[in-house]
């Protein structure tokens, strides 16, 4: 009789936190292998507390999860060794990808003025402010969240972009 032995651990790379519709970081994992048979990967993910379930398509070593993930989610890799019809499955460990909320900015300002007049804008929903007028920034980010300006021409459209604790950005 031939036993399987899967003869490497099973281990995945480390957790990760991301904001809110950014692509995490490639999940690695081990190169796992057997005393005989071969050795194929599925990988698998969960949200809160749901059964995990296998991901369409992710049967390699590595794994990059979607682009824009927004809620926070468990993956988990399960190798399987085969040989003459009998397979073998190993769980490697749980790592967790932790999606950070994005700021909610908002800018209040004048809608119309003279010219030369100052006009005041203020940004809320974060901690690090960066304005923009026509879509050129004006200074880096501080923790300045009004912005005072006398320059202004017709048609000028100021934005701020907000930075929250977690250094997730949104304009």
């Amino acid at each position: 009789m031939r036993v399987i032995d899967l003869t490497t651990s099973n281990t995945v790379s480390s957790s990760q936190v991301i904001c809110s519709g950014e692509t995490p970081t490639q999940l690695t994992g081990n190169a796992v292998s057997s005393n005989i048979g071969s050795i194929t990967y599925q990988w698998q993910s969960r949200i809160g507390t749901n059964p995990f379930a296998n991901i369409a398509g992710a049967t390699t070593r590595n794994y990059t999860p979607i682009t824009g993930l927004a809620t926070t989610t468990q993956f988990q890799r399960v190798a399987v060794a085969s040989f003459n019809g009998v397979t073998c499955d190993d769980i490697s460990n749980v790592i967790t990808v932790s999606v950070d909320p994005l700021p909610t900015a908002s800018l209040i300002g004048t809608n119309a003025a003279c010219i030369g007049d100052t006009v005041n804008f203020t940004a809320t929903g974060g901690v690090l402010y960066e304005f923009f007028r026509n879509g050129a920034s004006l200074g880096p980010a501080s923790t300045t969240a009004t912005l005072s300006r006398n320059d202004l021409v017709n048609g000028d459209q100021i934005t701020v972009e907000v930075t929250n604790t977690n250094s997730c950005t949104a304009l």
